[in-house]
């Protein structure tokens, strides 16, 4: 914005403009009244470059009269030394107690034993690497931890394997696995806590997960079983012999065939007949029944259930 004094200026010499050029190109020169030049700005002395810091020495630092100084560099080395003192006495330190924890069946001193780890041995010679991979070499422990607590403790976390069911093997004999189909032992083989799986092929091995696509629908069944809440399947024994059908032993029924495609339709079917307040007279059929065929039950005609006495 323009000052108002210096539009009053330009309209007073208006007349002039175009006749005395050279006035036009002084007043470009002029400053508005009120305003005065600034004064000329002294040039600022040359800048000299800042000097090297010299080298700490710690001679000179010592020289220096200042008992302080001292004073703190003994507290520092007392510092340094108690420490170097006591992670030598810890490394080196007598092993006197384990700590086992995860465990549920398997005894401690089993545990302890199988670690390797025994009292008196130094700690720094414990491996806690060495002490879990030990430990995982047992089929029942699915994993292990090891820690060395300084000065005379060390620590052993593990994880057992949780059996899940039983695959029926030759001579009466059946092994027991987990969730991850893995061997965990074989044993005598018994229905009624766990669910009985027969017809599966392959070796087995403890340690060793079993591959076997009879094993996998026989999975796949329970948790279909489970979702539709029939009781009693995941007590009973399952025949995974027939690719297409499984095959349920035990129970009110002493054969049930359910088909492989659509098991979770001919479950939901099942549940519903065996109900006796929704239907008392096939309840009481099939339940009398020697063999319940579910094959033929779900279709697109309606289906077709068959008993046989």
């Amino acid at each position: 914005m323009r000052d108002y004094k210096a539009r009053r200026v330009t309209k007073r010499r208006r007349p002039l403009k175009g006749r005395l050029p050279f006035l036009k190109r002084r007043k470009s020169q002029e400053l508005p009244k009120g305003f005065r030049p600034l004064a000329k700005l002294d040039p600022l002395p040359p800048s000299t470059p800042p000097r090297p810091d010299s080298p700490f020495q710690l001679g000179q630092w010592f020289q220096a009269a200042r008992p302080a100084r001292w004073a703190y560099a003994g507290i520092l080395a007392l510092v340094i030394a108690g420490m170097a003192i006591q992670g030598w006495q810890a490394w080196h330190g007598t092993l006197d107690r384990v700590r086992v924890s995860g465990n549920t069946t398997l005894p401690s001193k089993l545990i302890v034993d199988t670690a390797g780890l025994t009292a008196g041995m130094r700690l720094g010679d414990v491996d806690p690497f060495s002490v879990a991979i030990r430990l995982r070499q047992d089929t029942r422990v699915e994993s292990a931890d090891a820690r060395r607590i300084y000065p005379h403790t060390v620590w052993i976390d593990v994880k057992e394997r949780i059996p899940d069911a039983r695959v029926l093997l030759a001579e009466g004999k059946a092994a027991l696995i987990d969730r991850h189909d893995v061997v965990i032992r074989i044993e005598q083989a018994r229905a009624g806590d766990l669910p009985l799986i027969r017809g599966v092929k392959g070796p087995v091995q403890p340690g060793v997960p079993l591959m076997d696509p009879g094993l996998t629908r026989a999975r796949i069944f329970l948790t279909e079983a489970k979702d539709a809440g029939v009781a009693g399947i995941d007590h009973a024994i399952l025949d995974v012999s027939d690719p297409d059908s499984i095959t349920v032993l035990g129970g009110k029924t002493s054969r049930l065939i359910f088909p492989v495609e659509t098991a979770d339709a001919a479950l939901a079917l099942y549940r519903r007949l065996a109900d006796p307040s929704v239907a008392p007279a096939v309840a009481q059929a099939m339940n009398g029944a020697s063999q319940v065929d579910l094959r033929f039950a779900v279709g697109s005609d309606g289906g077709r259930l068959f008993l046989k006495p």
